[in-house]
């Protein structure tokens, strides 16, 4: 039985430690990588790992993420922002640093 909780784990994003477990796939993200996911992809926003919506979105809202439903703007620019805007992660862990962006 799919419970949207699992013990602890490493966040798939900053790779921090999180209790919150995603309902669609049992993947852990935290809240500052939900918040700024939820935040950079509007009406786009899902679940990183399985890409479902519904669930995940309701995941997300339960825990006071605020979601926007707007077009993302990198869909309305054609550009992307890097990641180094939206990670949360205290100590870097790509060897590249925190402004690489594949």
């Amino acid at each position: 039985q799919k419970t949207g909780k699992m013990p602890g784990g490493a966040c798939i994003v900053c790779a921090s430690q999180t209790d919150q477990a995603s309902p669609c796939c049992k993947i852990h993200v935290c809240h500052a990588c939900l918040e700024a996911a939820a935040a950079a992809s509007g009406s786009l926003f899902a679940c990183p790992a399985c890409r479902d919506r519904d669930a995940f979105r309701k995941h997300a809202a339960e825990r006071g993420v605020n979601m926007y439903e707007g077009v993302p703007d990198y869909v309305e620019t054609g550009t992307a922002a890097t990641n180094d805007r939206f990670c949360c992660a205290t100590h870097c862990r790509s060897p590249h640093g925190p402004a690489y962006d594949t």
